[in-house]
């Protein structure tokens, strides 16, 4: 299906990979950045690449140009008024096909986040999550963290 916007699959780059991470750039009045699966850190509206900050129930974010590679582009995180960058990326387009090492490595690494248990709903207001035994519900700004007895979590 297809709605009509011209989209760039990219590559983000976390540490391991030239194609540790997949996110789309869609091109508006603007180009935005739309990322929907990156864990906790995560965003539920575009981001424009030009600075502006996204105030969202995560936290705050901004694209911003590196300054060391200026052809890639830093998402970052505003966390305790100190922003962390998340991944950087360039515009360069990708193909499905170009993220295949990566999801064999991914597939096959005992270490990698297949070891881990993570889910993720997201509610009107807010978000559950499940990392492992933690589980977070975040709703209306009101952050509840439980921590669920091991025993009871089904981690193979």
């Amino acid at each position: 299906m297809e709605l009509g916007f011209k989209c760039t699959l990219i590559s983000g780059y976390l540490s391991r990979f030239d194609f540790d991470h997949m996110a789309v750039v869609v091109e508006l009045e603007q180009p935005y950045l739309v990322d929907v699966g990156f864990g906790e850190f995560f965003f539920r509206r575009p981001i424009p690449l030009n600075g502006d900050v996204l105030k969202d129930m995560s936290g705050d974010y901004r694209v911003i140009t590196d300054e060391i590679y200026p052809d890639r582009f830093l998402l970052q995180q505003r966390k305790k008024d100190r922003w962390r960058t998340r991944y950087s990326f360039d515009l360069k387009q990708r193909q499905l096909k170009d993220f295949e090492q990566t999801y064999r490595w991914l597939a096959d690494n005992p270490n990698a986040y297949k070891a881990n248990l993570m889910l993720r709903k997201h509610l009107k207001n807010g978000f559950i999550s499940l990392y492992n035994n933690k589980l977070t519900i975040i709703e209306d700004d009101i952050v509840r963290r439980i921590q669920i007895p091991k025993h009871l979590v089904l981690i193979t």
